[in-house]
């Protein structure tokens, strides 16, 4: 494939994917995109990109039967969805990562501010997760 042509493969596979998560979001999420995952995370006792992760597996999991050529992948979705699909979830799990440092961040800034307030190094975070 010449490069132009894996642009534009590029450039069309991305709208797919903008199109799946817009399809979906509603489904899966309200307002918070990763209500889903906190709520599997809850009821599983596991953390958010765990929940993220056992989801995602299940698409690797028939990419890698695709890869290796194995049987019983006949009648179901093509293996391009299943592309896409374990795609979205690589850019969930980054908006998770981002999300997630921005709260250590904040965490750490409130810390430091608690310690300059009582002049203390003992503190409570005051935002406990």
């Amino acid at each position: 494939m010449r490069n132009e042509a894996f642009a534009k493969l590029l450039e069309d596979e991305f709208s797919k994917i903008k199109l799946i998560r817009e399809n979906t979001h509603l489904e899966y999420a309200g307002r918070d995109v990763f209500e889903n995952f906190n709520r599997r995370a809850e009821e599983l006792g596991i953390s958010r990109k765990q929940a993220l992760g056992v989801l995602m597996f299940k698409h690797l999991d028939t990419i890698r039967k695709f890869i290796y050529g194995e049987p019983g992948l006949e009648g179901r979705e093509p293996i391009e969805g299943r592309v896409r699909d374990a795609i979205l979830y690589l850019y969930l799990l980054l908006g998770i990562i981002t999300e997630d440092k921005a709260r250590l961040q904040a965490d750490s800034i409130s810390i430091q501010q608690a310690k300059v307030q009582t002049g203390r190094d003992e503190y409570m975070p005051m935002n406990p997760r």
